[in-house]
């Protein structure tokens, strides 16, 4: 069941979660959102071109609305989750352009956006042209990463891959993250807007479990980095993961913290 805190001063955000596994995803944003300083008003959004294959119809109906024009202006700021999209062409999602009204929607109302993985790759290639490269196998594992604040491991689960000189010429775009495997990974905008390539809202199991669905429906995927296929580094990824998440609850924190402000 989603969960949301309420208060009277609480930013009103939208999680527009266009992940199969709703409830899952639900839980994974809500760990980030809950422990930060600040409280706020969580509303799930659907897109209405869209219907999930995975969850109940009930269940959307209780407890998902419309990403409206109406309600999308309510919100102070918006997180979009990511999406098993990698291997298709943008031309060929059904849902491309209401996703599109809605990042342009938001971003004429300057609302500061939380894109993740798939939603960040789709957001920086329709507003700033930077293309994206599939790669011939998904980017699949637990990675070293850089930043001013210093080093740690970070899951990501993708097969785009952005251009590193388009990125770096559009001076409104900062590299806050980067690594050497997987590249830039957190990508900042004045506004407030973070493109977030990684996932910390990820558990210690979900690569694994993503590798499995993978697998099953003939990919063919490779085993992901630093994540033994018998779990005999579960030691390790339970640090890696406890690292990731406090990463994930602090860089959520600063995001909300920018909209309240």
């Amino acid at each position: 069941m989603p969960h949301s805190t309420e208060h009277n001063a609480a930013p009103r955000i939208g999680l527009l979660n266009l992940m199969p596994n709703k409830e899952e995803t639900e839980q994974q944003w809500f760990e980030l959102i809950a422990p930060g300083a600040l409280q706020v008003n969580l509303q799930l959004l659907k897109l209405t071109s869209y219907t999930p294959k995975n969850t109940p119809t009930d269940y959307l109906e209780r407890y998902y609305f419309p990403a409206t024009f109406s309600t999308l202006e309510s919100l102070d700021g918006l997180i979009i989750t990511g999406a098993p999209l990698g291997q298709k062409n943008l031309a060929d999602i059904h849902y491309l352009a209401e996703l599109k009204s809605v990042i342009e929607l938001l971003a004429q109302r300057n609302t500061p956006v939380f894109y993740s993985c798939w939603a960040a790759n789709v957001a920086l290639h329709l507003q700033y042209g930077i293309e994206i490269t599939r790669m011939p196998r998904k980017l699949s594992g637990v990675f070293e990463h850089h930043s001013a604040a210093g080093n740690l491991m970070l899951p990501h689960s993708r097969y785009g891959q952005l251009n590193l000189l388009a990125l770096r010429s559009h001076i409104e775009l900062k590299i806050e993250l980067d690594s050497a495997q997987a590249g830039p990974t957190l990508i900042t905008q004045r506004n407030g807007t973070y493109y977030l390539l990684g996932h910390p809202e990820y558990s210690a199991d979900t690569l694994w479990k993503e590798y499995l669905r993978d697998q099953n429906n003939g990919l063919n995927p490779v085993l992901p980095v630093n994540v033994e296929a018998d779990f005999s580094n579960a030691a390790q990824l339970t640090e890696f993961t406890r690292e990731w998440r406090q990463f994930g609850i602090q860089i959520m924190n600063n995001w909300l913290s920018g909209i309240s402000s």
